[in-house]
């Protein structure tokens, strides 16, 4: 004969009632909503870092284009 000690853990007969289960599942749309908050948050600053980055590849563009038509000037100057 085998003596089966492994039960599961016992558990109040009654159902759990409707009220638990909606305070579940709010609890559970809080818990989506702060992770839904971070990840915005977390694009926003990926946004303002990529702005940065373009308006600094802008200058910089626009630094090479004078350093391109001085040179130019310089090249169609005769001695």
């Amino acid at each position: 004969m085998v003596n089966d000690t492994t039960q599961a853990p016992t558990t109040s007969t009654e159902p759990v009632t409707i009220d638990a289960q909606l305070d579940l599942l709010i609890e559970e749309v809080e818990t989506m909503k702060v992770t839904a908050q971070d990840h915005l948050t977390g694009l926003k600053t990926l946004g303002t870092k990529l702005k940065g980055i373009q308006k600094e590849h802008k200058n910089s563009s626009k630094d090479l284009h004078a350093v391109r038509q001085t040179l130019k000037g310089l090249q169609s100057m005769k001695l």
